[in-house]
């Protein structure tokens, strides 16, 4: 049934099923921060702002604007290492059960945040397992990858928004999803359910993707700063003490058009011509492998 529906009617539906007994959606203005009602299908609070629904069944609420370096062809690219590829397969399978393991699957409707959504595949994947939801958002203020993101309305709700002014009324969510994202932790404290809330932010560590560094290192001749992710784990641990990390780390195959969607993707190739990008993809494919690892950061009851 909601392959008939349209994009715009997957989202009312949604939208509609977690409204509460006052009529609203746990949806904040980004300006007055008052919280935001459905009215047919626009968004709307008391002080007068009005958010009309895309034709693709998003929301914009942001008051700032930014230029994305995140066009089409490397978001298209980013969904299909996703979802058509293993890399992220383990990761999605820890972050799973690190949830499960915290909330009841059988009776717990669970609100479930991804801040920092990009195309939305990442949130696509991790809902799919998940039989019961409040309300899902992936919210990123790239609108391409919102625009893209539709594609999965009626999983979740996608809203261009910025991390730093997220448009959601206090203590709404038990899940925060930040996967490979900038993070903004006074929001995400913010949001926290009261003593039943889980944050789960991925980042990579030095070797993730290493052979496609060494490769840039070796076509261009400039060596390429190792990213070092001590002070993003230092500042989480700063600011929640209750934290603890898991380190998720392998080597996969990829097939040659994973191999080159991951070059298309990924920020070490951006300075990197279409005709580098090609030779770097013929000699990643003589290896055939790429590393996978990353540290899963992990805090559990943020307001407890």
């Amino acid at each position: 049934m909601q392959a008939a529906l349209s994009k715009k009617e997957r989202s009312l539906t949604l939208l509609r099923d977690i409204i509460d007994q006052e009529g609203t959606t746990l949806l904040a203005c980004p300006y007055c921060h008052r919280p935001l009602n459905l009215v047919d299908q626009a968004l709307r609070c008391d002080q007068g702002h009005h958010f009309d629904m895309a034709k693709q069944g998003y929301y914009y609420l942001t008051n700032i604007a930014q230029d994305s370096k995140y066009d089409q062809a490397l978001l298209q690219a980013r969904r299909k290492v996703i979802r058509d590829s293993d890399l992220f397969k383990e990761c999605h399978r820890v972050i799973q059960q690190v949830i499960t393991d915290r909330f009841s699957i059988q009776d717990q409707a669970l609100n479930i945040l991804d801040a920092g959504s990009g195309e939305g595949s990442h949130l696509a994947q991790l809902v799919a397992t998940w039989p019961k939801l409040g309300l899902a958002a992936g919210v990123d203020l790239s609108k391409q990858g919102v625009q893209l993101a539709s594609d999965y309305n009626g999983r979740f709700l996608s809203l261009v928004g910025d991390i730093a002014n997220l448009p959601f009324q206090d203590d709404s969510f038990h899940v925060i999803l930040s996967i490979l994202s900038p993070s903004n932790y006074d929001e995400f404290l913010r949001l926290a359910h009261p003593g039943e809330s889980l944050l789960l932010k991925l980042v990579p560590n030095p070797a993730y993707l290493q052979e496609i560094r060494q490769g840039v290192q070796v076509l261009t001749g400039k060596s390429l700063m190792t990213y070092d992710n001590k002070p993003v784990l230092e500042g989480l641990r700063n600011h929640f003490h209750q934290s603890h990390f898991e380190r998720i780390s392998y080597t996969l195959p990829m097939s040659p058009e994973g191999m080159a969607n991951l070059v298309e993707m990924t920020p070490l190739t951006w300075q990197l011509s279409p005709e580098l990008k090609a030779s770097l993809v013929e000699d990643l494919n003589r290896q055939g492998t790429i590393t996978a690892d990353w540290t899963l950061a992990i805090v559990e009851g943020m307001k407890a």
